[in-house]
């Protein structure tokens, strides 16, 4: 393994990329596909969100019945719409309420007709997307559905003969075909379109291709402009040879910087060429003249007042030159035979540059672009057409990129088992087991890793199966159609613009303005908000009746994340209340008591004892019954808890189990929550054995669970009253003025390397929401409480400093030698680093935003990010080991397990031997020479490092955490 990462860190490979993104509103390139699975382009029709192409799988699992809902253009009946919406029996998803036209089904809204879109897309036959989508793709289709059917037999292989399987088989299959073809017809719908705005060179596979020719052009141009600005005497320009078009230099190319001529250009002229396969020359010319006028006028407007009102309207080149002769005594106006003239010389210059590989013979180039004229009527025009190996050598590429981010969604069978870095999850969709951040360096070594243990401990959380909530969910969906806005649902109501007053008081007309700005900002905030609920929502509509799988993988540091984006149980509150466990078992004695606990932990009183915790639910019982009977009509006592959606989802099992005849023997599906107590601080107290760092965290025996902040905090507040008597005027002004929560954000990110900008930042912030301290005084006072509270945490917890410190020293000496700070978990993932100092260089201009950048793995090491990023991540990487032994451990004793990091979740009836089970695999884990390992790791890895002593460890006894009652709780 060693050996392995040491050879790769020598020698990494490169890969040039270059990213693009469109400015102006009339410049989508609809190249959604730049971005994650779960970060794609939405439209708001109708109070929900639709993707820009259709969705999934309601015509797959259940079609969504719609139902009317009473009109109201009122945005305060929201509330009241509440109570009698609630009356309906088996609410579904619908419009929302105050939309006036019929409703219809979410089938519809989601799922485009195949014969429309084939009638708007791609058989155009002056398209040359029908090139990229011809015969290359009908074979690559047949090639793909080929191998989905192997991996389906393959998988349906190992089933048993039970019809039930089979049917989820069939479905599971239908469902990631669907999948493929709606990210296909999803990235076809985006390139027709910016294919037709003649944006298609803004697309990934274009993009790739100008990357090639971007920088000899560039040389090229400079080459000419050093020429013309040497000899600008000569005003007529410099003869040339071998010039198709002109016979001398234009001398405006000098007027703009070869960079952004060279982006123009090549935008330009493959933009036309894709949209028009065969484009005239005068035209297309003209287009990239009238592109470097506006690019010039366009920065001498930007010096002007006039600047905002151009960018309000389209950036059209025609606009932006229009404007620039309305507004500006120095605009720029060419004619057409300049700008002509300027655009064929640009050409000329793309054709005597431009190569790509013969398709069929790669080793071999040809010009990418043709030259020649053609006979129309009685006159001869000079075209360009693209090579048909340029055409080709797209194709493949959006072919290629259509299946990149295919939905993913929850899978109706059992994940297939990850056998390694590149096999498991779904059957079909292709994924990888870590999420590499582009590292091909991290990529390498992670093929060539043994990752057994590690493959266990995810293969037991892809296992675990999911149900919907039915009642949390019939609830949700009450609240969202009559109009949202409680709990964590936004409304779907927008807020009304005040309007504008009718005077010329200019203070009065300046306040209007910036509240109609912060309106607007809420609004579009409430927009994506819904968006993001409305994919929720119909992820758990369509798989309400099934059971259904969460398939996982990493991070680079090895944190286990789901893959399906939209509804998992990593979200926020709804989504963990929208989910319960498919299995479910006897709840028993110590069950009930655990359901207690964990109700009372989501109702915020997680620092009671347990006794307490008890004594608070049995008080409140009464509240919990009317909250499972009446969620909306009652009391409403679950809506104020911290977590509303759990809580509700508490309160009906808990009720359910006390009124069942036998509460012992009730059947409990909903998972229990055990939370690490400021987990990464754990970890830094078992590493280096501190037995007061141990205490303020939970690792010993306590009658009440140790609240650190608190902890902390008493300290802060000693070293205040100290300078407080030595006539410390700050310190004054804090006495008494200091909580828990001010100083609880410092804490918390103390583990994850916070800095003192940051601490002060943090501090500040706080003390403005106080507004005890005079405004004039808060950054004196954040400045003075940032230097005593990380002060005071070095005192609590000394050894944790010192092995950060430890940490970053090391990392530092590391990355000073250009090299990622590497090592391996006791899982054996090995993990790289991926922080890099980013080249990039942006080329803007009028209608581009280019980036030009390399690949991660050849950049230099980011020394500051290296450094400061190391003792966080080494910490995830033992807390996800900790979460993966934890979890293999509990599969063998047939306990269904989840979790979200350092969260541990199983049924009501298993949490004492969870308990157990994490416990002994904290002790196993720390048992181990953690620190010891990574320093000869470290010493093998970078053999001429003189690494620094590892920092003394303390006397603590990691047995004492078997007996800690608040370790986990």
């Amino acid at each position: 393994m060693l050996k392995t990462i040491t050879k790769s860190l020598k020698s990494s490979s490169l890969q040039a990329t270059i990213h693009t993104t469109s400015c102006g509103s009339n410049n989508n390139s609809g190249s959604s596909n730049n971005n994650s699975g779960n970060n794609k382009k939405y439209q708001f029709y109708n109070g929900g969100a639709i993707k820009s192409n259709k969705y999934l799988i309601s015509s797959i699992i259940s079609p969504i019945t719609a139902r009317n809902l009473s009109n109201t253009n009122n945005t305060n009946a929201a509330a009241s719409v509440i109570l009698s919406a609630s009356n309906v029996t088996n609410p579904s998803y619908r419009k929302p309420a105050w939309d006036k036209t019929n409703n219809i089904t979410t089938a519809a809204i989601f799922e485009m007709s195949k014969d429309s879109y084939n009638n708007n897309a791609l058989n155009q036959p002056n398209s040359s997307a029908s090139i990229f989508y011809g015969e290359q793709a009908e074979q690559f289709e047949k090639e793909n559905l080929n191998k989905i059917n192997k991996l389906f037999d393959e998988f349906m292989e190992d089933l048993t003969e039970r019809v039930d399987d089979l049917q989820l088989v069939l479905k599971q299959r239908e469902l990631e075909t669907r999948s493929i073809e709606i990210a296909k017809e999803r990235y076809r719908k985006d390139l027709i379109s910016a294919t037709r705005r003649k944006q298609g060179s803004n697309l990934p596979p274009a993009k790739k291709v100008l990357l090639e020719w971007y920088a000899p052009l560039t040389k090229k141009i400079k080459e000419i402009q050093e020429t013309i600005n040497s000899t600008v005497e000569n005003k007529k320009g410099i003869s040339l040879e071998n010039n198709h078009f002109l016979s001398s230099i234009p001398v405006r190319i000098a007027s703009i910087s070869a960079e952004k001529l060279a982006i123009i250009t090549l935008h330009e002229l493959l933009g036309h060429c894709l949209k028009d396969k065969v484009a005239v020359v005068s035209y297309v010319s003209l287009s990239i003249g009238d592109a470097i006028q506006a690019e010039i006028n366009m920065e001498k407007l930007k010096k002007t007042k006039h600047f905002k009102s151009v960018v309000k309207n389209q950036l059209f080149y025609y606009n932006i030159n229009k404007t620039s002769r309305l507004k500006l005594t120095d605009y720029v106006a060419w004619t057409k035979e300049e700008s002509t003239q300027l655009g064929a010389y640009l050409i000329q210059q793309v054709i005597d540059i431009a190569k790509v590989p013969i398709f069929d013979k790669p080793t071999e180039t040809t010009s990418a672009f043709i030259y020649k004229k053609i006979n129309r009527g009685v006159k001869e025009l000079g075209v360009i057409e693209p090579d048909q190996s340029l055409l080709k050598l797209i194709g493949v590429q959006h072919i290629t990129q259509e299946l990149l981010y295919p939905n993913h969604l929850p899978m109706l069978v059992k994940p297939n088992p990850w056998v390694n870095s590149t096999n498991g999850g779904y059957i079909a969709l292709k994924n990888l087991i870590m999420r590499t951040r582009g590292s091909h360096l991290q990529a390498y070594v992670l093929k060539s890793s043994e990752l057994t243990e590690m493959l266990e401990g995810i293969n037991t959380l892809n296992e675990t199966a999911w149900r919907i909530n039915q009642k949390v969910y019939e609830t949700v969906l009450k609240v969202w159609n009559a109009g949202g806005g409680l709990g964590e649902l936004p409304s779907r109501f927008d807020d009304e613009l005040p309007t504008q007053p009718e005077t010329d008081d200019a203070q009065i007309i300046s306040k209007w303005k910036r509240t109609v700005a912060k309106i607007k900002q809420h609004n579009r905030d409430l927009h994506s908000l819904r968006c993001d609920m409305t994919l929720k929502l119909k992820v758990a509509e369509d798989f309400k009746d099934f059971s259904f799988y969460f398939p996982h993988n990493v991070d680079f540091r090895g944190r286990a994340y789901p893959i399906p984006p939209h509804l998992n149980h990593l979200g926020a509150d709804i989504n963990r209340g929208l989910l319960t466990f498919d299995k479910g078992m006897p709840i028993g004695k110590r069950g009930i008591f655990w359901l207690k606990i964990h109700l009372a932990n989501l109702y915020g009183k997680d620092k009671y004892s347990f006794d307490e915790r008890l004594q608070f639910v049995d008080e409140h019982l009464n509240e919990i019954y009317d909250s499972a009977d009446q969620p909306l009509e009652g009391n409403r006592w679950w809506l104020q808890s911290e977590n509303p959606w759990q809580t509700l989802a508490a309160c009906v099992e808990l009720t359910e189990c006390l009124r069942s005849e036998k509460p012992e023997e009730f059947i409990s599906h909903l998972p229990i929550q055990m939370d690490g107590s400021c987990n990464g601080l754990q970890h830094y107290a078992a590493l280096g054995r501190d037995c007061l760092g141990a205490l303020h965290v939970n690792l010993l025996p306590t009658s009440k669970p140790m609240d650190v902040y608190v902890g902390v905090l008493e300290v802060v507040k000693k070293h205040i009253e100290r300078d407080m008597k030595q006539g410390n005027r700050l310190a004054k002004l804090l006495h008494g003025n200091v909580y828990r929560s001010t100083i609880k954000q410092t804490v918390m990110t103390s583990v994850y390397g916070v800095t003192f900008v940051g601490a002060r930042e943090q501090i500040s912030k706080r003390l403005k929401e106080k507004k005890e301290i005079p405004e004039d005084d808060v950054n004196a006072c954040a400045i003075y409480l940032a230097t005593i509270t990380l002060k005071s945490l070095g005192e609590v917890f000394s050894s944790a400093q010192k092995i950060m410190e430890w940490l970053n020293d090391c990392a530092l000496l590391i990355s000073s030698e250009d090299t990622p700070v590497t090592w391996i978990t006791p899982l054996g993932l090995p993990v790289v680093q991926p922080y890099r100092s980013k080249q990039s260089k942006t080329i803007k201009t009028v209608m581009q935003h280019v980036v030009l950048s390399d690949s991660n793995d050849k950049l230099p090491v980011s020394k500051s990010r290296q450094k400061s990023a190391f003792p966080p991540n080494y910490v995830h990487s033992l807390d996800s080991t900790h979460m993966f032994m934890t979890a293999s451990a509990c599969k063998k004793e047939n306990i269904e397990f989840a979790s979200v990091h350092d969260s541990f979740w199983c049924n009501a009836g298993n949490v004492d031997q969870m308990n157990r089970i994490i416990r002994e695999q904290f002790i196993n884990l720390h048992s181990q020479p953690l620190l010891e390992e990574l320093l000869n790791t470290f010493q093998k890895l970078y053999p001429t490092i003189n690494f620094p002593a590892l920092p003394k460890k303390g006397s603590l006894d990691l047995n004492r955490v078997k007996d800690a009652p608040y370790f986990f709780d």
